[in-house]
């Protein structure tokens, strides 16, 4: 069972107290024993330091013959005897060591012997006597701070071996615990970071599963989403900016002095500024039935002119095979507003249009009519982006249409071509050019307030030109409005 990490930390903090607890107490456990050890050893050199005064005293008035110097020594025996019972009170000293000792020595029958050999003389009997217990004393005592002193030095010994090995367990508790942390919490973030930056650098797609706690888990999710949400902005700006770039290349196309099949065509080769675009082609009502008879194509830079005409019959034959066969051309044609359709070529072999573009992901159509209540032409535009053809882009894509209408009729104006003669038709006709190319400028403008503060300058340049070529086609047809009006 896997704790979470919140539940882990918690419990990693706590043991980690309770260690430094434990490390504390035993540190003071230490100092304890070390003061114990140095209060015996103290004690017990002064009870040596005491017997050998007293056995020098004792064998001075044995040598000597002089029962009076022992006086002072009885006085000396107890001061000796209540330093041994402050010493065998001592709680460190071990009570079977004390017992041996108060059983194997004499002491009372020695403060006695003195007692009773303060007279003129001491006999022979008396002096081995005295002689035997001061040295039954001496080794005894001997003995037993050897004894006393072996104990204190084997129980800080003993303490300090129960110390290391609490230390080594210790050590290779936190030294697993930090593995385990390492494996489980720093090794999946290292990875996540280094998929982050693979991703940035488009190395990868996506971030793999680090298997981790929950909680890194989840982080890896929002790194995720957060990085799926940067690819989307980012794709958003490119989009928009090769909008920019389609919509100058149409304004230059359309303030051109061209004809209408040269318009057609610049018009084909200028949408295809955008590079989510593989393949245009423009179509104008058949003069007898409801057909479309295209009049310009232009494929993308990446295909040729025969890829181009073998994507075109490709297109043209899937077009009958969505939504009840209506192509999407005739449909934008009959119902004078866009249509769009996602992947025409579900369905059909890929191999006509295989080393194509067309052939590397799901196709999407959209047909753009040219004019109001008259079509004059169906713009169709193919693209492999999933996000193409979105409400914004139709929206500029019908406008440029109509502008691109409203430039064919002022071209029939002048021709006396494709507009019904009368009084003032210059001037609507002007009108309408006028309201398209404002449209073109307030879409621009809109875009320059609301976005201009975080777009690149690139972009900035690309909307004043589209505004500066929207102006410079409203006085392009300004003479009409004169004409018109006259």
């Amino acid at each position: 069972m896997i704790l979470p990490l919140k539940k882990t930390l918690s419990v990693t903090v706590a043991l980690v107290t309770l260690l430094l607890a434990g490390m504390l107490a035993l540190g003071i456990r230490q100092y304890q024993l070390q003061r114990h050890q140095q209060e015996i050893i103290g004690q017990s050199g002064q009870l040596l330091f005491q017997y050998s005064v007293i056995r020098e005293h004792i064998l001075e008035s044995i040598v000597n013959g002089g029962p009076a110097r022992l006086q002072p020594v009885s006085g000396e025996v107890e001061a000796f005897h209540a330093d041994l019972a402050r010493m065998m009170a001592n709680p460190f000293v071990p009570d079977d060591y004390k017992l041996a000792f108060a059983s194997q020595v004499d002491l009372p029958g020695l403060m006695l012997l003195l007692r009773n050999l303060q007279g003129e003389t001491i006999s022979s009997a008396e002096s081995r006597h005295l002689n035997e217990l001061t040295r039954n004393l001496g080794e005894r005592l001997v003995l037993f701070d050897h004894m006393v002193l072996e104990h204190a030095k084997r129980q800080v010994i003993d303490f300090q071996t129960t110390v290391i090995g609490i230390l080594a367990l210790a050590v290779v508790g936190l030294t697993l615990l930090l593995f385990s942390g390492y494996r489980r919490l720093a090794k999946p973030l290292f990875l996540l970071l280094r998929q982050v930056r693979e991703v940035r650098e488009g190395k990868r797609q996506t971030l793999a599963d680090s298997g981790s706690w929950h909680e890194v888990r989840t982080l890896a999710a929002a790194t995720a989403e957060l990085l799926g949400e940067i690819r989307r902005l980012e794709r958003e700006g490119a989009g928009r900016q090769n909008l920019l770039q389609m919509s100058r290349e149409v304004l230059k196309v359309l303030a051109a002095d061209l004809g209408v099949d040269d318009l057609y065509l610049g018009m084909s080769k200028a949408l295809l500024a955008n590079p989510d675009y593989c393949l245009v082609w423009v179509g104008v009502p058949e003069r007898e039935g409801e057909g479309l008879l295209p009049v310009a194509a232009d494929g993308s830079t990446t295909m040729t002119g025969r890829e181009c005409k073998e994507c075109m019959a490709v297109l043209l034959s899937a077009a009958g095979e969505h939504d009840g066969g209506q192509d999407q051309a005739l449909a934008a044609l009959r119902n004078g507003g866009p249509v769009v359709r996602r992947n025409i070529l579900a369905g059909l072999p890929k191999g006509p249009v295989k080393n194509t573009p067309l052939a590397e992901g799901e196709v999407s159509c959209a047909a753009v009519p040219m004019g109001g209540g008259e079509v004059l032409a169906v713009v169709n535009l193919y693209s492999l982006e999933p996000e193409s053809f979105g409400l914004r882009e139709i929206e500029l894509l019908l406008l440029l249409a109509q502008l691109a209408a409203a430039r064919i009729r002022a071209m029939g104006a002048r021709e006396g071509d494709r507009l019904p003669a009368g009084e003032g038709a210059d001037a609507n006709l002007a009108l309408e050019i006028n309201n398209m190319c404002n449209g073109i400028i307030n879409y621009a403008q809109l875009l320059t307030d609301e976005l201009g503060h975080s777009m690149p300058p690139e972009q900035n340049l690309l909307l004043a030109n589209i505004i500066k070529e929207g102006e410079r086609i409203a006085a392009l047809v300004g003479p009409l409005s004169v004409t018109g009006d006259k």
